[in-house]
């Protein structure tokens, strides 16, 4: 072999040999990628991120707010030290995700406060003379005559309240004769109902027969509203568009919950959700109730932060009370969510039993003193938009 095929022969061995020595290169980086990869894979470095924030952290957050408030009317009463010493032994881990209390209410029919009556006086001030409207003999009239089913009634003219009217919660808006009128409606679609078996077909139906019982017995005391606005009761467990905008700000989610009704006025071209509502079954237990209960805490917050623009939102908060109405099985719990010194309460206004059996006068009474109570508080809100609105 000369020695110029010898110097090829050796080139080629070479570039040969390199090549091999590379080959085997590749080989160690794929195995070392199988190795990172699988170690990615256990240590959980490949799973999507959630972008939804511990709700504990948001309760702290809320907690210490509604704490600094409490601190600073601890001078007006004994009763703001209380709340304070009760909310600060509440232990977060010990509270549901749904607890009012994580969203900075303070739920007032809660064992953990242990308030009475007095206790509400002091917190809520005027507001809370809103429950105790008082009755007058035209309910016990229109009750009796819906028990012994006298004659119907002549329907009588709609007024509309003039934009300079001041209206309060604790204050009937309505004259006595036009109040007659609605509480007839209520009490005519009560007997249609009870002719019409309602009582067998909510006991053994299911839970959206009730809830349409009940929205005929709500839409009945909405006629004849002396506003501008047209008012609505909306079904089908439509999305809250409140809840769904509170939840986005939040960053906890892009979907808002579904009430069984709402209670809507269309207010400067939108829809604004006045009133929520959630039921059970007819007969349904403690856990169910309790949750609506706290379902509607969270939706009334979301209504009340969604109410107004930022300019006038101020404004509309000292005077607008957002409302949630509990179907639990045969009673009907009536409450309200208010701002009071800067601090935000749910409260008990009313629970009536549903008359569709053979109930007395004074439970009939009490059912549509209850829902006279709700629609007076409609007719107040709405209006008082309506003046901030015009100003």
């Amino acid at each position: 072999m000369s020695i110029v095929d010898e110097i090829k022969k050796e080139t080629n061995d070479g570039e040969r040999k390199r090549y091999l020595e590379s080959l085997q290169e590749i080989n160690k980086m794929r195995f070392m990628w199988k190795e990172l990869k699988a170690l990615m894979l256990d240590t959980d470095l490949l799973r999507p991120k959630s972008n939804k924030p511990n709700w504990k952290i948001r309760g702290v957050r809320n907690i210490g707010s509604l704490k600094d408030t409490l601190r600073r009317n601890i001078d007006k009463s004994p009763v703001y030290a209380r709340l304070y010493q009760k909310i600060s032994e509440t232990e977060i881990d010990k509270l549901s995700c749904d607890d009012p209390l994580i969203n900075g209410i303070i739920d007032l029919v809660s064992k953990r406060y242990q308030l009475g009556e007095d206790d509400h006086a002091v917190l809520l001030g005027e507001k809370n003379t809103m429950k105790r409207l008082g009755k007058d003999a035209s309910i016990r009239k229109v009750c009796s005559e819906f028990v012994a089913n006298r004659d119907s009634f002549q329907q009588l003219y709609r007024f509309v309240l003039l934009h300079s009217e001041e209206v309060m919660h604790d204050r009937w808006v309505e004259q006595e004769s036009a109040r007659e009128v609605v509480m007839k409606d209520i009490t005519d679609v009560l007997l249609q109902k009870i002719k019409s078996n309602v009582l067998s077909k909510v006991t053994y139906g299911s839970e959206n027969t009730l809830v349409e019982a009940v929205a005929h017995l709500i839409e009945a005391s909405l006629h004849r509203l002396p506003i501008e606005y047209e008012v609505e009761v909306t079904r089908n467990e439509r999305q809250s568009v409140a809840s769904k905008n509170y939840k986005i700000l939040e960053n906890i989610g892009s979907r808002g919950d579904k009430p069984d009704l709402m209670i809507q006025a269309f207010v400067k071209n939108k829809q604004k959700e006045i009133v929520y509502i959630e039921s059970g079954k007819w007969n349904c237990n403690e856990t169910k109730r309790r949750d609506n209960h706290n379902k509607l805490v969270k939706l009334c917050l979301c209504g009340y932060e969604e109410i107004g623009k930022k300019a006038i939102k101020e404004q509309l908060h000292r005077r607008y009370i957002a409302f949630g109405i509990n179907i639990a099985g045969d009673r009907l719990i009536l409450h309200s969510l208010l701002n009071e010194n800067g601090i935000k309460y749910y409260c008990p206004i009313a629970e009536v039993i549903i008359p569709f059996c053979n109930e007395s006068i004074d439970e009939v009474e009490e059912f549509v003193q209850m829902l006279m109570i709700m629609r007076n508080g409609i007719i107040v809100n709405l209006h008082n938009m309506i003046r901030i609105y015009k100003k």
